[in-house]
């Protein structure tokens, strides 16, 4: 394994099936003020920490219209945790994170100014 592969032994979840993800439906509730953090399944690798260097396996959602913002379920995306590299809901909504988990972040407006607040759902697929 190098060092631009995750760990082969943490596999990300697999995708929920169009209709059956919570995080792509319409939220009539108002738009947070703070970053909502839920654990939707917690992994056993270790957790992440500022510093960490993360693969992970994302989606991202409109909070008003559940309509996909953006997707990285085929490919890996890697960043430094605390490099300001993702934008500040990861890098808050992230650490402590386990490897092999899902977690959905709601973050407000004000950590996507362009598009109001967005749902991201986060496979924490690798951490070095």
């Amino acid at each position: 394994m190098s060092d631009s592969e995750p760990d082969p032994s943490l596999t990300r979840v697999e995708p929920a099936e169009k209709g059956k993800r919570p995080w792509g439906q319409p939220r009539s509730a108002p738009q947070p003020k703070k970053i909502i953090i839920k654990d939707i399944k917690v992994g056993k690798g270790p957790p992440a920490k500022v510093g960490d260097e993360l693969w992970v396996h994302y989606g991202a959602f409109d909070y008003a219209t559940g309509k996909t913002v953006e997707t990285s379920w085929i490919l890996t995306y890697k960043f430094e945790l605390g490099s300001e590299f993702a934008n500040e809901g990861w890098e808050k909504g992230l650490v402590g994170m386990k490897a092999g988990g899902r977690r959905e972040l709601t973050a407000p407006p004000k950590f996507a100014p362009a598009t109001g607040a967005e749902v991201f759902v986060v496979d924490l697929v690798a951490v070095k």
